[in-house]
């Protein structure tokens, strides 16, 4: 069986507090590190998630798959060459 050669991070929604506005979580399934993005309530749900996975993998993403807790898995293939 062939390894799997890509990036991948799981998005999930964090709801606003008293002191902080609606975000989204992004975790990078390699190195487990967390950032977290503004939510821009200019674009609709799935929206927020692609732009913030976008956003921290630097890249747009190749495919995702909906998380079984509310959230997504974007991933980016690290075969293909982008210019």
């Amino acid at each position: 069986m062939e390894p799997v050669n890509c990036k991948g991070v799981e998005t999930k929604f964090l709801g606003p507090t008293n002191h902080r506005p609606a975000r989204v979580s992004v975790r990078d399934l390699d190195t487990k590190k967390r950032r977290v993005v503004s939510w821009d309530d200019g674009l609709g749900v799935f929206e927020n998630h692609k732009a913030a996975a976008e956003l921290v993998l630097g890249f747009q993403v190749d495919f995702f798959v909906n998380d079984r807790a509310g959230g997504y898995i974007f991933g980016l293939d690290r075969k293909k060459t982008y210019v």
